[in-house]
């Protein structure tokens, strides 16, 4: 959709002031991101006042359990330039909480460099990077209505590539989408709207592809949860509704279709790769809800 002078392709949880959540190890890792059983809501230190007569190798112990934590990064691109994301609210907590923070996160997808000379970056034309990431831990998630309202190779997905630091995207494991969302803005691609192309995320691994309950905001903690099957009609309906996805015609039974994308990613969701394919990537889709923490 968009493409650069040459015709190819151009190929982050709550904000300072909401909750934290102190969260149980997930049990079930085929929703590794999303499984806890144990939720506690931390806002802010004067909630546990007792917290500060900890020794402080205790509290460092436990900022350390919380960085730890896998989360779900919800972006958006609010803005025609980088993805965005809120910043993990471990790091406005208090200077120990944010030392521990910055031990596991990243600054990640800022802008493509842009060179004028050979091997010289033009430092203008760069955007700094705003998504705190934890590659190893981390999912990276899409919303409905993560590009609503904005054009611009960064509204889609396809066009990621050619935008943020590519070194970024080719360390990303784990990606996820609400199943409503479009891969591109609805204003470029119209009514008709091609696949999501992952050719330059060479880490990729799992796609989380997922049903919100209610429409929840940017700044909520978000959890997934294996999806029931009472759920699969509605998520069917949803899936066939969105041109983004694979065609499931051939399995028009909801429950066969359900199973048939748990079986096999759709080859679609590849992208079209001019070169040999990691062994490792995309091997699992996980069909998910979306639930509020």
């Amino acid at each position: 959709c968009y493409e650069d002078e040459g015709g190819a392709p151009h190929i982050p949880a709550s904000s300072r002031g909401g909750s934290y959540a102190l969260r149980s190890r997930p049990q079930n890792p085929s929703t590794a991101p999303a499984s806890s059983s144990i939720t506690t809501n931390f806002h802010d230190p004067k909630d546990f006042p007792l917290f500060a007569k900890f020794p402080r190798e205790i509290q460092r112990r436990v900022w350390e359990m919380l960085a730890e934590e896998p989360r779900i990064v919800i972006i958006h691109a609010k803005t025609a330039d980088v993805p965005r994301a809120s910043i993990p609210p471990i790091l406005h907590v208090c200077s120990d909480s944010r030392t521990v923070g910055l031990k596991h996160y990243t600054l990640t997808f800022g802008s493509q460099p842009e060179y004028y000379e050979l091997n010289k970056v033009n430092e203008e034309s760069l955007i700094p990077p705003t998504v705190y990431f934890n590659f190893e831990r981390d999912t990276l998630y899409f919303q409905e209505d993560w590009n609503e309202g904005v054009e611009g190779p960064c509204s889609c997905v396809s066009s990621l590539s050619g935008e943020v630091n590519e070194d970024d995207l080719k360390r990303v494991k784990r990606v996820g989408f609400d199943v409503n969302a479009r891969v591109c803005c609805s204003r470029v691609s119209g009514e008709d709207c091609h696949s999501p192309n992952f050719q330059w995320w060479d880490a990729l691994e799992t796609m989380y592809l997922g049903m919100e309950a209610v429409r929840l905001g940017s700044d909520c903690q978000i959890a997934f949860r294996e999806l029931e099957r009472k759920d699969y009609s509605t998520f069917m309906r949803c899936y066939r509704r969105n041109p983004c996805w694979s065609d499931m015609k051939l399995w028009p039974d909801d429950v066969d279709a359900v199973e048939q994308l748990r079986t096999k990613v759709p080859w679609t969701y590849h992208g079209d790769w001019k070169r040999e394919k990691p062994d490792q990537f995309l091997k699992k889709l996980e069909l998910v809800s979306i639930v509020q923490l």
